[in-house]
């Protein structure tokens, strides 16, 4: 079996990467939204460096599984610890080692479930907006 590499640090812009680690991402630290891994630095994120491509994808899953909601804290702006997190991911991690393929299905099935919501999200935007035209045009009719 083979041994994973990973590594997670605070981001600032003059992060430097890791050379031996190829593929980055990074996960948001604060918020509701604590755990979410972005392609793209946020503020408040760590970056996560490793040698294997899917992690992005399981640590997907596990944000979108819910499973950190019990460790964040924080009365005002949730947060997780770094700690934490990497205690949390790290078993997750090492078993998705053995999982590659069905990792990378369910991942697939969530980014179309992601697309759906979205265009449900725009329609329902428009409904939105098409009731309060119908509103506004009854209320120019009553006076």
């Amino acid at each position: 079996m083979r041994i994973m590499f990973f590594k997670i640090s605070t981001y600032h812009p003059e992060f430097k990467l890791n050379e031996n680690l190829p593929f980055h991402f990074y996960i948001l630290s604060r918020g509701k939204n604590s755990g979410r891994p972005e392609r793209e630095p946020r503020p408040n994120c760590w970056i996560f460096q490793s040698d294997r491509e899917t992690d992005f994808e399981v640590l997907s899953i596990v944000f979108y599984s819910k499973t950190l909601t019990p460790f964040l804290r924080g009365s005002v702006i949730e947060f997780i610890t770094l700690a934490e997190y990497k205690s949390i991911i790290t078993p997750i991690l090492r078993n998705a080692t053995k999982r590659n393929g069905s990792i990378n299905a369910r991942y697939l099935q969530l980014q179309h479930l992601e697309n759906l919501l979205s265009i449900f999200e725009k329609k329902k935007t428009t409904l939105l907006q098409m009731k309060e035209m119908i509103c506004l045009t009854e209320i120019r009719n009553l006076n």
